[in-house]
């Protein structure tokens, strides 16, 4: 659990902190599991879980330079930013491996988790932060007089599909500016007059 949740090896010296403090909560407590979820609760709590921390313990150095990442340091980041989740066991096994750096594994990796659904994750957390997009959460949109949740829904999620196509197609980032396309359902095709778009499942639409 604790290798899971912190993402790299754990010390004995870890462990065995652990251990010392269920011996300590356990009188306390009316059972077992009682006890274990308050241990457990401590890993969940730690600045270990909660932050993307350096370990120098795990870290390597290259010809005297500054640090490098570690295997497993190198697995959070991914797991993070492509996922915004934990390191999968792949993942973490790799790095007990030795083998994330190398940059074929590296690439072979990267295209796994950007063609795994959790990579979705990317695109909606950056987009929404990137163009702050909750003020859009408070904007009624109508439609011939009337509020229309299909069509905010579609605009909502336009931006982010956009983001997503460039991202797995891997086209250039000035597609942002001047791409002669969208990304859009039936609903936002027909908002914008748009003929020959069926059904809800968003898609690439040639734009003139």
């Amino acid at each position: 659990f604790m290798t899971r949740a912190w993402r790299r090896p754990i010390t004995e010296e870890e462990l065995e902190q652990k251990i010392k403090l269920f011996t300590v909560v356990r009188g306390s407590c009316d059972s077992l599991q009682e006890a274990m979820v308050e241990v457990l609760a401590t890993v969940l709590s730690s600045p270990q879980f909660l932050y993307v921390v350096r370990d120098d313990t795990f870290a390597t150095t290259n010809k005297g330079a500054s640090l490098q990442l570690s295997e497993y340091e190198l697995a959070t980041r991914l797991s993070l930013l492509l996922w915004a989740s934990i390191p999968d066991d792949q993942l973490l096994g790799l790095a007990r491996q030795g083998k994330l750096s190398d940059p074929e594994v590296l690439e072979q990796q990267i295209d796994r988790m950007l063609a795994d659904p959790r990579s979705g994750r990317l695109s909606k957390h950056f987009v929404e932060q990137w163009l702050d997009m909750k003020l859009l959460k408070f904007l009624n949109v109508k439609s011939e007089r009337r509020f229309d949740p299909l069509l905010k829904e579609a605009m909502q999620h336009e931006p982010v599909a956009l983001f997503q196509q460039i991202l797995e197609t891997n086209a250039s980032v000035l597609d942002f500016l001047h791409a002669d396309y969208t990304m859009g359902n039936e609903r936002l095709a027909r908002h914008y007059g748009i003929a020959d778009v069926h059904g809800n499942e968003f898609r690439r639409i040639a734009l003139t």
